[in-house]
């Protein structure tokens, strides 16, 4: 039986969207930009599509790459090797998902109207959020209830109280 983890929400989700959403503006100011100036040249027209393109690439960059990195409950606490897979999986699917997103988010900013921008933008933030939040959640939950050892990544307080048992 699966139970609500308090704490896997607080401090392990939280904080992950936290970095993914610090990580990924970062990542979608700069190929956001660019792409944004590459189709303002390339289409000769005066119209915005920087400020598209960028929020393109945050989504993009969100979803692609950000949900299968952090929702994988096996490179918690993987040390060394965990932070090489995690910066292999950010160099393979980083740059497809920023620029597929600016792509996607040039063509939906230049078809759009500036209220339906605002309401679109809104839908996809919470959309994007729900989906990482409830798929870490599950991801870890099953992970941690398949193997009683594997407890100490929900819950690292409980290792604790077993330390001394196990010495006594």
């Amino acid at each position: 039986m699966l139970d609500f983890n308090a704490y896997l929400i607080f401090d392990t989700i939280l904080s992950r969207l936290m970095f993914s959403s610090i990580f990924s503006v970062l990542i979608a100011i700069i190929i956001g930009s660019i792409a944004g100036l590459l189709a303002r040249i390339i289409s000769h027209h005066n119209q915005r599509a920087i400020l598209p393109a960028i929020m393109g690439a945050f989504f993009g960059t969100m979803l692609i790459a950000m949900l299968p990195i952090w929702s994988t409950p096996g490179l918690s606490g993987g040390g060394g090797l965990g932070a090489l897979t995690i910066i292999q999986m950010a160099i393979f699917l980083v740059p497809p998902g920023a620029v597929c997103g600016a792509v996607v988010g040039i063509i939906c900013g230049l078809k759009l109207s500036q209220k339906r921008k605002k309401q679109v933008f809104l839908v996809m933030l919470a959309l994007t959020y729900s989906i990482i939040a409830i798929t870490i959640y599950t991801r870890f939950t099953f992970y941690c209830n398949s193997d009683p050892w594997r407890k100490q990544i929900c819950e690292p307080q409980a290792m604790l109280l077993y330390f001394p048992l196990g010495i006594g």
